[in-house]
């Protein structure tokens, strides 16, 4: 640091340079001496740290010195940025920024998830089936956000659904339409909104309007097909001024139309005084109005729609996109598409209808009293193989076919904005070229459909979840901490049960109990005015006390006080243990991540758990004594995210057995945490409570997929169910095999 902040900027570009190459260059001019100089004082360990710096070059290529060179030398020179950075350092005319790897880390945990996933999957894709021809990306609002942020999203959406509906019932009162009338449309309740919000005048002249009297226009129009329907640039007005401007462009049309309320200046002021709208926050009702303002004042037409004003403009999908980019050499074509263009590729080419034909539902049961029926397939969020699905259709986009849906969308809205017209149904392309590309990706995705069908039907789409294998204290960083009471301190010398003893505040008072020559693992330590104990060198004597925690709940001791680690279960080991017939029965232990940490650079999954620590004391007491007597015979672990393909799964009267009245070809669960000592919580794979249809809302599948799910016992588990644990490759194959040590599938044998 010292040596970086005495010399000038010289030396430390070619400091830079040496980082990013590993090559030391000669000492042919000032800057390279004084580097070659720092080179040769320093230590082997000292140069070793240095040249293991990983410095992103693409970053590093436009630091904040690089763009002032370049501005520097477009002001004094009047060239532009290319030739700029040609004269500045001496790259290519094809040069480009080298991009980060596609699995580099950000610093967001949600990000780096997703970056560090897609890294591996790619990679494997290219060792499977060689390069792609292209890849397609599609970005949804949440795809790069953390739980927290995507749950804040959810609440949002549930928000605006639940105000939405409120507005339904308004505007069907209002035009006296029983719940019975036509759907309301998001298009009406666009149009209330925006009639209240204008305090029902007309945002062109200022006359009275109602819902039923206004007509909605674009305040800018577009070039081409279609229009700009952002709700900024729509507006209520009333029937004539509608009719007078037609497609022009407002500002123009205010200055040629003779009427003395229609100015520019005059809307503007109407906007000032807009009615606050319920899905604003004040700040974002502000700049609402601004860009109202600004389209009104706006004098040419918006441009051409550009297919490509489809893709994510999000800031990671575009990182992403460059990577990708820079590791297949700028080869393939990549893009990044919203969902809408998703959603209405799916629409346009029937895919739901041709799936609905040949996989007759989903295969969930409604049934009522003396009826039961199918449901045929619909893209659903219950579905998790939804995603594939759309997986499967962004593959077969390209830019002319998203170009022409994106038109076919823009028709739509306008039309159902004003005329209602429904053009937009037969609308396949601007030109011959766009017509015939379009007809040719609606026979592909009649085949995609085809395939899919047979996918879904013989199980083939896997639904996967990313198995935390690490072990972490950052849950029980996080865990409240509370301070022992005088109730928890307890004497020495006083009458102690095995249940309280269990619950010793450390692993060595624990030792220290359960050693003395008076305990008895069935009645503990009888009270003895004269017991003295020995903790980690520490004598106590019968008077003293010494700390117990107030629940069994597994916990560890802190400076002051104890935290619960109830949520730091890093895998569960199951056991079998026979009785003197032979019988089997099946136990669990719950490994915490405590009794883990030393153990860090070792099979975690294999190291002994001595009787002392919180995960031993915190199972039954059966597998605890087989345990002691070394008749526990260790079959396999599990952790969250765990999938069991169970057999024999039959309804019953039960939680289970009613949930599989309404899904009855439900054998994939996935573990979803370990609620008790014996109790594992499972939830359907292929299930997501989000989606869940309202005539299935029972209480049992409202349960199992939202609430607390299945809490099935262990035993029961594996000795009815006879579950096979299936772990998966990148690709979403099982592995049955890993000479790498990854984890596999397995099942319990006779």
């Amino acid at each position: 640091v010292q040596w970086w902040d005495a010399v000038d900027h010289d030396a430390q570009e070619e400091l830079v340079e040496v980082l990013l190459t590993g090559q030391i260059p000669a000492p042919d001019t000032a800057a390279r001496a004084m580097v070659a100089e720092l080179l040769a004082s320093l230590s082997e360990v000292e140069l070793s740290k240095l040249m293991g710096l990983n410095l992103p070059a693409g970053r590093a290529a436009y630091s904040r010195q690089s763009l002032q060179r370049l501005t520097t030398c477009m002001e004094k020179e009047g060239v532009d940025l290319f030739q700029a950075r040609k004269r500045c350092f001496g790259v290519p005319d094809d040069w480009t920024p080298p991009a980060d790897p596609i699995g580099q880390p950000v610093g967001n945990p949600a990000v780096d998830r997703v970056t560090k996933a897609l890294a591996r999957w790619l990679q494997a894709v290219e060792r499977e089936w060689g390069r792609p021809q292209s890849i397609t990306i599609e970005h949804v609002r949440s795809g790069f956000t953390s739980e927290n942020v995507a749950r804040k999203i959810d609440r949002e959406n549930n928000a605006r659904a639940d105000a939405n509906r409120i507005l339904e019932t308004e505007i069907r009162k209002m035009l006296q339409e029983d719940e019975a009338a036509r759907r309301v449309s998001h298009h009406d309740i666009n149009r209330y909104r925006a009639v209240t919000r204008q305090n029902g005048q007309c945002l062109y002249c200022g006359i009275s309007i109602t819902y039923t009297t206004c007509e909605m226009d674009h305040i800018v129009p577009r070039k081409g097909i279609g229009s700009n329907n952002r709700r900024e640039n729509l507006a209520a007005a009333c029937k004539p001024c509608n009719q007078a401007k037609s497609n022009q462009v407002f500002s123009v049309w205010a200055q040629r139309y003779s009427h003395p309320e229609v100015s520019v200046e005059k809307s503007c002021e109407r906007v000032k005084h807009f009615l606050q709208d319920t899905p604003f926050s004040k700040k974002e009702f502000h700049t609402f109005q601004r860009d109202v303002i600004s389209r009104l004042k706006r004098t040419t037409e918006d441009p051409e729609f550009d297919g490509r004003s489809m893709e994510s403009v999000a800031w990671m999908a575009i990182e992403l996109r460059t990577r990708i980019l820079h590791h297949f050499e700028n080869t393939i074509p990549v893009h990044v598409y919203r969902g809408q263009i998703t959603a209405e590729a799916r629409k346009a080419a029937g895919l739901d209808k041709s799936l609905s034909d040949k996989y007759l539902s989903y295969q969930l049961t409604i049934s009522e009293p003396g009826k039961s029926q199918r449901r045929p397939y619909r893209k659903s969020r219950l579905d998790r193989r939804h995603h594939a699905i759309d997986a499967a259709v962004m593959a077969l986009m390209s830019q002319a076919v998203s170009t022409t849906l994106a038109e076919r969308l823009q028709l739509k809205d306008q039309e159902q904005m004003s005329s209602g017209g429904t053009t937009w149904k037969d609308y396949t392309g601007s030109d011959f070229a766009h017509q015939t590309l379009y007809h040719r990706w609606k026979e592909n995705m009649q085949t995609l459909g085809q395939l899919l069908a047979e996918a879904l039907i013989q199980d083939h789409i896997p639904v996967m979840t990313n198995l935390r294998l690490r072990v972490g204290d950052g849950q029980a960083h996080d865990a409240m901490a509370s301070k022992f009471t005088s109730a928890d301190r307890i004497a020495v010398g006083a009458q102690l049960s095995p249940q309280l003893i269990d619950r010793a505040s450390t692993p060595a008072l624990w030792c220290a109990l359960t050693r003395h020559p008076d305990y008895s693992p069935d009645t503990g330590l009888p009270a003895n005015p004269a017991r003295t104990i020995t903790v980690n060198g520490t004598r106590f004597g019968p008077d003293e006390t010494v700390n117990f925690f107030p629940t069994s709940a597994a916990a560890i001791a802190l400076r002051g006080g104890y935290a619960d680690i109830g949520d730091t279960i890093h895998h569960a080991r199951i056991y079998r243990v026979r009785d003197k017939k032979g019988k089997p029965s099946f136990f669990m232990m719950r490994v915490y991540c405590i009794d883990l940490l030393k153990h860090t650079h070792q099979d975690v999954f294999e190291v002994a758990i001595p009787p002392q620590t919180i995960s031993r004391r915190a199972c039954t007491q059966k597998l605890r004594k087989a345990l002691n007597e070394g008749s526990a015979e260790y079959l396999g672990w599990l952790v969250v995210g765990d999938q069991l393909r169970l057999r024999h799964l039959d309804a019953d009267d039960g939680l289970i057995g009613k949930f599989l009245t309404t899904f009855p070809h439900t054998t994939l669960w996935r573990v979803d945490g370990f609620p008790g000592d014996a109790k594992l919580r499972l939830r359907p794979v292929m299930l997501a409570g989000e989606g869940l249809p309202s005539e299935a809302a029972n209480s049992a599948c409202d349960t199992i997929l939202n609430g607390q799910g299945w809490r099935a016992s262990v035993n029961v588990v594996f000795s009815d169910f006879h579950p096979m644990i299936i772990r998966r490759d990148t690709l979403g194959r099982p592995r049955l095999t890993s000479k790498a040590h990854l984890p596999v599938c397995w099942t319990v044998s006779e």
